[in-house]
């Protein structure tokens, strides 16, 4: 915890890239479209194959879905439940933001945040409890947004009220608006 007399200072990083990307008001049967295209340019950008990138999605419903609509795109892809990741495999990884931790992978894009249960303030009677779950789906997304090593792209679905995503600074991004 950050005290008031505590100065915060940025931090400097030794790497170096393209800002991340943020599209915004994507429809949800748009990601898929949004997903490949983004692996696609990276990967020939990064001169890396397709499959070093990652899908990072908040369940599994979301993440078999675009799994599904990936592979529909041409993008092999392929949703991994919990600890069944296989890191060898030749595919797009999707997998949970849960399931994330502790990994990095050279393109990540943070998708499917439209089927989530995200915490809005009409849904509590305690503001505490939801300042609690606020900060649980701030640290989540956070995971995911630090497992990008020189790519990285969020969607943020129509209508998106999401504390943890509208709080954003966007100062920090390369801002998209989908058609």
């Amino acid at each position: 915890m950050v005290e008031e007399k505590d100065e915060l200072i940025a931090s400097n990083s030794v790497h170096e890239g393209p800002l991340p990307v943020l599209v915004r008001d994507v429809a949800a049967d748009k990601q898929a479209d949004w997903i490949a295209r983004f692996v696609r340019q990276m990967a020939r950008h990064l001169h890396l194959k397709a499959s070093a990138a990652a899908v990072l999605v908040p369940g599994a419903a979301a993440g078999e879905t675009l799994a599904s609509e990936l592979q529909a795109q041409g993008v092999e892809a392929r949703f991994f439940p919990g600890r069944d990741l296989d890191l060898k495999a030749d595919v797009v990884r999707v997998l949970t933001l849960h399931a994330a931790k502790g990994l990095e992978f050279p393109i990540v894009i943070i998708g499917g945040l439209d089927s989530g249960n995200w915490p809005v303030p009409e849904d509590f009677d305690e503001p505490d409890l939801f300042a609690e779950r606020v900060r649980h789906e701030r640290r989540m997304l956070y995971v995911g947004l630090t497992r990008a090593m020189r790519g990285l792209m969020l969607l943020v679905p129509q209508g998106c009220r999401r504390p943890a995503v509208v709080e954003l600074d966007l100062n920090h991004w390369h801002v998209e608006s989908a058609p």
